[in-house]
Parts: structure tokens; C-alpha cells; sequence
């Protein structure tokens, strides 16, 4: 019998024993960086950079989301109390960053301007190769998957394709 009530004294301390939390992670296929170790979130976000190797961007909506089933569920402690950071931009900017999106557009539009500007001499330096030598043909696979072609001829003409997911289309100057 006294062997018995110390086993259930052994098992109800280990019972009420707190768990430890969880190391900090990240998750390289998606970017999610979970920080369990601290509250703060400066500490955070530092913690958050150094396991990016880079920026990391703060997921606000995940985390308040974590927070609120936090409050239904205590229970659950170990798996949503963690700070979440982002470490890939396109990923932050869709999880709501307001910094991620600004930075990611402003990318963006550089990136398609840069694009715009290399199509442009692009289709000069053909147009100049056509004149020399009579036609030239080229195509290009654009950034959303669509494909442009161009034909121009000795005198200049030009007939431009287009064809996306969407369908296709021709225009001749």
C-alpha cells in the first residue's frame, strides 16, 4: 500500500511539472519562423533574423490569430504561443505585412520597368538586324508565363503575337 501511495505522489508531481517550451524554428521550405523563447518582440524579431540569415518580416495576422485560439484553447500552449516571422517578402507581403508589401511592390514595379526597358532595346536591336538583312523573327517568355512574338520585315513592319492562358493574339503595324 505505501508502495502504491508513493507512486501516485511520484505521478502527480510529474503531472503537474511544467513542459518546456519548444526551441525556436524554420520551416526553410515555406520561411516561417516561429519564436517560442521570448515575449518581446524586439528580442523576437532579432532572434528572427539571425535564423533567416536575413530580414524577417512580422506575420501580425497569424499571430493574433495564434492569440485568439490561444484563449479558447489553454491547452494548446506548446503548439500556438510562439511569435511568427516570415523570411521570404512575397510570403510576408501576403501574410499582411504592411513594410513586406511596400518593399515587394516597389520590386515589383522596378523589376517590370527593367523588363520594359531590355524588350524595348530588344526589338530596336531587331529591327535594325531586319533592315540589314531583310526579316527577323524573336520570341519571349514573360515573367506571368505568357509568350510575345515579333516579326519584322526590310521595310520596317512588324507583326506582334501574344499568347497567354487566356488566348492569343495578333497585331501587324
Amino acid at each position: 500500500m505505501r508502495n502504491i501511495l508513493i507512486l501516485a505522489f511520484v505521478t502527480f508531481l510529474f503531472g503537474c511539472t511544467e513542459r518546456a517550451r519548444p526551441a525556436d524554428e524554420i520551416d526553410h521550405e515555406s520561411g516561417l519562423v516561429k519564436i517560442f523563447s521570448t515575449k518581446n518582440l524586439n528580442a523576437a524579431q532579432d532572434r528572427a533574423d539571425i535564423l533567416c540569415s536575413k530580414k524577417s518580416y512580422y506575420v501580425k495576422a497569424l499571430h493574433e490569430s495564434n492569440l485568439m485560439h490561444l484563449r479558447n484553447n489553454p491547452s494548446d500552449v506548446y503548439f500556438f504561443d510562439y511569435i511568427p516571422f516570415q523570411c521570404d517578402l512575397k510570403a510576408a507581403a501576403n501574410g499582411g505585412n504592411s513594410e513586406a508589401k511596400a518593399l515587394y511592390d516597389k520590386n515589383l514595379t522596378d523589376a517590370y520597368r527593367k523588363l520594359e526597358e531590355s524588350k524595348r532595346s530588344q526589338y530596336e536591336a531587331h529591327k535594325a538586324y531586319a533592315k540589314k538583312h531583310g526579316v527577323d523573327s524573336y520570341s519571349i517568355v514573360n515573367p506571368d508565363g505568357s509568350i510575345e512574338a515579333h516579326t519584322i520585315d526590310s521595310n520596317g513592319d512588324a507583326c506582334h503575337s501574344t499568347v497567354s492562358i487566356f488566348g492569343g493574339e495578333t497585331v501587324c503595324d
